[in-house]
């Protein structure tokens, strides 16, 4: 059995597929204030439920970037983690924007990065940016949104996921012995 696990989305989803990457089961939780508290719980939570053990996992697939700095860090600890103590599980880490490609999804590609900055993706082979909400042309995003008022300076995200798109998609090329923190700003700590 395999992993997959999105902590993009307000919404936090694990799921587990098995070798033909078929979707066996799916945790879905909003986990906002409780990061650190809640992903290795549900990560028990889920392969408990279905009747396995970690040992019993071979292959977990991490969308890993872009994520808020606690986020980074306490995820990639805990997932490297439970890789460590578990040599036969395999690492795949995937960006935000390579997930978004492989459910069809068309570039530009955004996400939020705070209050007032998203960060942008024009094409495959550019760099991502950060920009201000008013350096965004209107409408240019539309597919990605439920809701969006320029005037106003409110964008409500509401992506429409396709997991078995994405994993029928995938390509499980070389793992990773661990999942690096990845930021969308460096963190401005001094010791």
């Amino acid at each position: 059995m395999n992993l997959l696990i999105n902590l993009i989305p307000k919404d936090w989803t694990i799921i587990i597929f098995d070798e033909k990457r078929k979707i066996i089961d799916q945790i879905i939780w909003n986990a906002k204030w409780q990061e650190s508290d809640t992903l290795f719980g549900k990560l028990e939570e889920i392969v408990a439920k279905n009747k396995l053990k970690f040992e019993n996992i071979s292959k977990i697939i991490v969308i890993n970037w872009p994520w808020w700095f606690t986020w980074t860090r306490t995820t990639s600890l805990i997932i490297n983690t439970i890789r460590y103590l578990h040599k036969n599980i395999k690492l795949y880490p995937c960006d935000f924007f390579k997930f978004g490609e492989l459910m069809w999804k068309k570039y530009p590609m955004l996400i939020k990065a705070n209050k007032r900055e998203y960060l942008v993706k024009d094409k495959v082979e550019s760099k991502p940016e950060i920009k201000i909400i008013d350096e965004i042309a209107k409408w240019n995003y539309f597919w990605i949104w439920d809701n969006i008022d320029f005037e106003n300076k409110n964008i409500w995200i509401k992506l429409e996921l396709d997991y078995s798109k994405f994993l029928q998609n995938f390509v499980f090329g070389q793992d990773t012995d661990i999942i690096r923190p990845i930021y969308i700003k460096e963190p401005n700590i001094t010791c």
